[in-house]
């Protein structure tokens, strides 16, 4: 990776140009040092995936990984949810809490995989193959498991950064401001950075004196050779290999994170009609999707009493309101719509009530949304969606509201739907299954 001759354009792309952007206000926090990088960026590749982002999964993964205390990531939380960053998403007694991101976040995040993939272009051209699919949640989501995948247990280490390192690494924006110093000594030509300290500070949103502190620390430690007078900083030889060293791991991570996204199956979506003879499939794909889709937001016994109240119900294929969504020959997932009063259920559920609702004063229920495990975040619940809201707008129905369940919250509350209510559904069990019942007005 370091002989290729395109490296020294890819080690400026990946360590300069995407970092300003997360050096500007709250997203600063990001760069404070290693261990709140490496922790924000874990939240945000698992953010919005099946297996969700609660607390205490964070903390696990990274005292787990070794990557910091618990102590460091719940003071890293609750940093971000007092910059409203970190926005509550669903609460439920005797669960975690589920966190999303701003939409602020989730841009700056888009455009740092952008950046990346930019960069690793330069010297893997066959990652560039992924470009086309920067834009859409094939690529994003699945990409952002892969990369917290590598976060905690990468193709390749890192080299460790050493005590001279370590003094950007746990300084305020030390690591952006190291990556400027970088790009200056190499751009200039002459083997040495020049230096603005009033620049440096109002470019990443921290104080002159900050700054200052930071160079004379790092003179004095033999990091560089500061020459205030000059206002020039020289970066030793040892420094910049090192440097290298790190930024081909990363690129070489991003490739691997870039090829495997290239490597899943994937395929145009098409949506039919459900009928009859798919009814053992779907069953199937259902419990798969419940069981995996569900553990990370309920107990193992919470995920058992769902069985009561989740599931086929085939009044919706003999009504003609229920479809599946294939992939390559495959049913990806499957979701209806219901002219009918049962909000929820399946075949064998208590309390249905196949009465017909008047659309001119009742919504539409959208019904029975599973995805297979394989094909998640792919846009299969988006088409299905899109498909029975205009089913339902075509027959008079103008809205639509559901009982969703918390892993289908993210996907219903992105599409437009609001929370009406938080409740509850009795089981056999005792156990009682929280539920969202959510609407959206039709345009």
């Amino acid at each position: 990776m370091r002989a290729h001759p395109n490296f020294p354009a890819a080690f400026l792309a990946a360590e300069h140009t995407a970092q300003p952007a997360l050096t500007l206000g709250p997203l600063r926090t990001l760069f404070k040092d290693r261990g709140s990088q490496t922790i924000g960026t874990l939240a945000l590749c698992l953010h919005d995936t099946e297996e969700g982002l609660t607390a205490g999964r964070l903390t696990r993964m990274c005292v787990e990984s070794g990557i910091c205390s618990a102590g460091r990531v719940e003071s890293y939380l609750a940093l971000m949810r007092q910059r409203g960053a970190l926005i509550p998403l669903a609460r439920s007694s005797g669960l975690s809490i589920r966190y999303g991101f701003s939409e602020d976040y989730l841009s700056w995040f888009r455009d740092y995989l952008r950046h990346g993939l930019q960069a690793l272009a330069l010297v893997d051209p066959p990652s560039a193959a992924v470009m086309p699919l920067m834009d859409g949640a094939d690529f994003f989501h699945f990409s952002r498991r892969i990369l917290a995948s590598a976060s905690v247990n990468p193709p390749l280490t890192y080299p460790g950064l050493g005590p001279e390192l370590l003094l950007f690494a746990q300084r305020d924006a030390g690591l952006a401001i190291l990556s400027d110093l970088v790009a200056g000594q190499l751009a200039s030509g002459r083997g040495a950075a020049p230096v603005s300290v009033a620049d440096l500070a109002r470019r990443h949103g921290v104080s002159r004196a900050h700054v200052l502190k930071l160079l004379r620390d790092a003179d004095e430690a033999g990091a560089f050779a500061w020459k205030p007078d000059k206002r020039t900083v020289t970066l030793p030889a040892w420094l910049l290999d090192r440097l290298e060293h790190g930024v081909a791991v990363a690129l070489l991570n991003r490739r691997y994170a870039a090829h495997a996204v290239l490597a899943a199956p994937r395929g145009m979506l098409t949506v039919r009609p459900a009928v009859p003879a798919d009814i053992e499939t779907l069953r199937a794909l259902m419990e798969q999707a419940i069981r995996i889709h569900l553990a990370a937001y309920l107990p193992p016994e919470g995920v058992a009493a769902s069985f009561e109240i989740m599931g086929l119900d085939t009044q919706l294929i003999e009504d003609g309101t229920y479809f599946v969504v294939e992939a390559g020959g495959r049913i990806a997932g499957c979701g209806g719509w219901s002219r009918r009063a049962t909000l929820f259920g399946g075949d064998h559920s208590a309390g249905r009530d196949s009465g017909l609702v008047d659309p001119a004063t009742e919504p539409a229920r959208i019904r029975a949304m599973y995805t297979h495990p394989d094909f998640a975040r792919r846009g299969v619940g988006k088409l299905i969606l899109d498909t029975c809201e205009a089913a339902a707008a075509a027959e008079g129905f103008g809205r639509c509201e559901m009982a969703a369940t918390l892993s289908g919250e993210p996907l219903y509350r992105a599409t437009g739907y609001r929370t009406l209510e938080h409740f509850e559904a009795e089981t056999s069990t005792g156990f009682k299954v929280p539920l969202i019942r959510m609407g959206k007005t039709l345009v």
